[in-house]
């Protein structure tokens, strides 16, 4: 069955009830089938080549996930792309998709003739906006137009999904994900969530796994589901308390924001019952000060990676209430297996640092044109994941660090989540990054980038008084950079390699 099997059970037990909820605009599980199924019908029309992704350019909407679904329902094959890519980036991605497919928002419809010129195989954009712009295919008259095509009711094992990664180590990565990897996963996460019909909001970007993880995880459960177009502190307020909002998935830079912003006194947020995470574990008084916002809620955390559709560990509500359980991502899903290795693949024991890899019926099938980084991560039937981490005796898995940002100073290895942590504890600290930066006699140097919060300041003296009582010398930072923001990928993740990048030219500058 394909992912959008749920949607057949909705409209049998619950076809009038609330789906999607837009800018106010509701969308209930039976209009959310005929829209799909009538927009399935005008894509089929077009006759392309199904096999080849369909690119979507969009900030999240209803229309954005009608569109998914719509390419579910067809049995295609759906390329999320990121709005933050640079236009070359975007070049890249359509033409190695080859896509003949793009669905685009007024948000990007100055650059289509950019795309369409550089992208040959691309021969249709349809606009997904409410207006009628000439030279485009209009969402809502394809609708209007066509009559319903039923559901191909795709096998499990067919491609559904190819979602590009951030690049940080090159050129931009497509992860192949089938229906039954995507649905799967997203059911048996939602598991270790109570059944209980609620009301959740959509925060995460469709563009990433993460965020479609959480969009499938509430439709199959047949909850309504408030959309927000993007991460905005004040807006997050606003919609809670509108709509009375019970469920919600945030990455912790967006929590940190949110705890972060003085209004939060203004709105009732108590209606608030589960905040689900994940990207990065979360400390004590991160989760205390989210507490004192949303003190009827309960948290729990997912950690996960694209490759793996993308959930493999969770740390579940009851597990949130003892404080040494806070720095793990918690123990593996159903069906998923996690052992970690030393770099030649040995198997380590308990309690030892190494890399976590991950096999289990969500691994991804490979990426996208690219077999020679797919054997380099997929081996033996194993996901090579490139984060560090150990097992705990209980079975619970510890986040360490991401191998490539482990800081090697003097030949002593720094774990910057461990620094970070520190310097977090700090009143008065927003948030916080730890990189190595080149140095001439120890090869790196710990550099900690820290926003301080409205009317703080800190010297280095200080810092490095606080550092030293809870860190060996050789962790502590030997530099401090402060500044009002950092480079943040689409989900809400500090881009380090960006950090390093500036800092390494800086010091190529003062040479």
């Amino acid at each position: 069955m394909s992912i959008t099997s749920f949607l057949h059970e909705a409209i049998e037990k619950y076809p009038h009830h609330n789906a999607l909820i837009y800018e106010d605009k509701i969308t209930t599980y039976e209009g959310l089938k005929n829209n799909i199924s009538r927009f399935a019908s005008a894509i089929s029309a077009l006759n392309t080549d199904l096999s080849r992704p369909m690119s979507i350019l969009a900030p999240n909407s209803n229309k954005y996930i009608e569109t998914m679904l719509t390419v579910f329902w067809l049995g295609g094959v759906i390329n999320p792309m990121n709005i933050r890519w640079a236009i070359h980036e975007m070049v890249y991605v359509l033409n190695e998709c080859e896509s003949e497919i793009l669905f685009v928002d007024k948000n990007f419809t100055d650059i289509v003739n950019d795309l369409k010129h550089s992208c040959p195989l691309l021969k249709h954009v349809i606009y997904l906006g409410d207006d009628d712009l000439p030279g485009l295919n209009i969402y809502h008259a394809m609708v209007r137009n066509h009559q319903g095509i039923v559901d191909s009711y795709t096998e499990d094992d067919r491609l559904a999904a190819v979602f590009y990664t951030s690049g940080t180590t090159g050129k931009p990565k497509g992860v192949m994900l089938t229906h039954s990897h995507i649905k799967n996963n997203a059911w048996i996460a939602s598991t270790y969530l109570q059944n209980n019909m609620g009301i959740a909001i959509q925060v995460p970007p469709l563009f990433h796994i993460g965020g479609v993880n959480w969009l499938i995880q509430v439709l199959q459960r047949h909850m309504p589901l408030v959309i927000l177009k993007g991460f905005d502190v004040i807006e997050v307020y606003k919609t809670i308390q509108k709509y009375q909002i019970t469920e919600s998935f945030f990455v912790p830079t967006m929590l940190q924001m949110l705890i972060n912003s003085p209004e939060s006194k203004n709105y009732n947020l108590t209606t608030l019952k589960r905040l689900i995470y994940g990207g990065s574990a979360i400390n004590r008084k991160l989760i205390t000060k989210a507490s004192e916002i949303f003190p009827n809620a309960g948290f729990v955390q997912f950690y996960g990676m694209t490759e793996a559709s993308p959930c493999v560990t969770v740390l579940d509500m009851e597990a949130h209430n003892h404080d040494h359980n806070l720095k793990s991502g918690g123990f593996p899903l159903h069906q998923c297996t996690v052992k970690i290795v030393d770099s030649e693949g040995r198997e380590l024991q308990c309690n030892q640092v190494g890399e976590i890899i991950v096999s289990g019926s969500n691994i991804m099938l490979g990426y996208w044109k690219k077999p020679k980084e797919t054997k380099n991560t997929l081996k033996n039937g194993w996901l090579y994941t490139g984060d560090g981490g150990y097992l705990r005796e209980d079975g619970f898995l510890v986040l360490v660090d991401r191998i490539k940002d482990m800081i090697i100073t003097g030949g002593e290895n720094v774990y910057s989540t461990e620094v970070e942590n520190v310097i977090m504890a700090i009143e008065g600290v927003g948030m916080c990054a730890v990189i190595g930066i080149p140095h001439d006699v120890w090869g790196e140097s710990v550099h900690a980038v820290i926003i301080p919060k409205e009317g703080y300041t800190f010297s280095n003296q200080y810092l490095d008084a606080h550092c030293r009582k809870y860190l060996s010398g050789f962790k502590c930072p030997k530099s401090y950079e402060f500044t009002s923001d950092l480079p943040l990928s689409g989900a809400g993740k500090i881009l380090k390699n960006v950090l390093r990048s500036r800092n390494i030219k800086k010091c190529g500058d003062t040479i």
